[in-house]
């Protein structure tokens, strides 16, 4: 994961065992805009017997994805910051994987603990309640950053 963000746009992506989810927002005076969402179901958990290696048909599949979600960032001048979860995390192969993805996507992806993963979905959801108590039609998803 980049250690700093060069841009005012930010791309968040989920990596999650059965999609990943892109979320484009810009960064404005009162918080962000929301400017471009993506979603694709990749699985990326499925067809390697019980989760413990990624098949090579998985990883094409989220390599496929990557580049084409790292195309639709570069499109909105966006850096990306990239979370893996369970199915990345778990795996014996996710080595093969995350560099795959960092010399043919150009990628960084960060596999986070399920402590972490656990805080960051809860934190999510809380913001989007409290947005939609507002009216607001944002979606927090700060990736990887504490809370302040």
């Amino acid at each position: 994961m980049a250690s700093a963000l060069n841009s005012d746009t930010i791309a968040a992506l989920d990596i999650g065992t059965n999609s990943f989810h892109m979320v484009v927002a810009k960064i404005v005076d009162q918080g962000f805009e929301v400017i471009a969402r993506e979603k694709e179901n990749v699985r990326i958990g499925h067809g390697a017997g019980e989760m413990k290696e990624l098949s090579p048909e998985a990883i094409e599949r989220g390599i496929t994805c990557l580049q084409r979600m790292q195309q639709v960032a570069q499109s909105l001048n966006a850096d990306i910051v990239a979370v893996a979860t369970s199915a990345v995390r778990e795996a014996k192969n996710k080595g093969d994987f995350l560099r795959r993805a960092r010399k043919e996507s150009g990628i960084d992806i960060q596999v986070i603990s399920g402590v972490e993963e656990a805080r960051l979905s809860t934190s999510v959801h809380y913001t989007q309640l409290v947005s939609q108590k507002r009216r607001c039609s944002c979606a927090t998803l700060v990736v990887g950053q504490p809370r302040s």
